[in-house]
């Protein structure tokens, strides 16, 4: 309702594609509804960034050189806009991984994402990081992967969170130990998770 009345506000599009991009992916059970979710999501985190920076208007038929030269020009402020775009980006292609045209678009949420973490890697408490984990955590090495890199992206993201981006530990447990068939991490990370302190402070 907020943006239907602000259309224009950068803030309420960020919130709102947030919103939507988590309820869509966390609490939607229904495929075809949490599908027309994330693509408002999409919708509300390109508009976003569009007001952020005009380029970014037409960011989802851009090539990655293209995008990679208008993200070359952004700067600390725009962190924000980015960082949504990339994480609601993401889970729209989660949610639409059975449509290729989607999957395609992998390497220009990595690019706004690597972008956000050479700007400001501790924005959102280093979630940036996360998310590239779990791209870098898709397949195995053999296959493409990059479970190097996933692995210190993972630890990175926890490290920002001083140890309390639980879901950075889990997906660490579900996607790189497992890969890797390192059970004692797994184990490991699972327990650290449930003797957390489930209050934050």
């Amino acid at each position: 309702g907020l943006i239907t009345n602000w259309p224009d506000s950068e803030n309420l599009l960020r919130g709102g594609a947030g919103l939507y991009s988590a309820y869509a992916g966390l609490f939607v059970q229904d495929p075809e509804r949490a599908s027309i979710l994330s693509t408002k999501a999409l919708d509300y985190a390109v508009r976003a960034a569009c007001k952020r920076d005009d380029a970014l208007c037409v960011v989802r038929g851009m090539n990655v050189l293209a995008l990679e030269k208008a993200l070359a020009r952004a700067g600390r402020k725009d962190v924000p806009a980015l960082y949504t775009l990339g994480t609601v980006w993401a889970g729209y292609i989660q949610i639409h991984s059975g449509d290729w045209n989607a999957v395609a678009d992998l390497a220009r949420v990595r690019a706004l994402l690597e972008r956000v973490i050479a700007l400001d890697e501790r924005y959102e408490r280093g979630q940036a990081h996360m998310y590239l984990a779990v791209l870098d955590s898709l397949l195995p090495e053999a296959l493409g992967g990059q479970p190097a890199s996933a692995k210190a992206h993972f630890e990175q993201a926890i490290a920002l969170s001083d140890g309390r981006n639980l879901m950075a530990m889990v997906l660490y447990a579900e996607r790189y130990a497992r890969m890797m068939f390192d059970q004692p991490l797994h184990d490991q990370l699972l327990r650290q998770v449930l003797e957390a302190d489930p209050t934050e402070h």
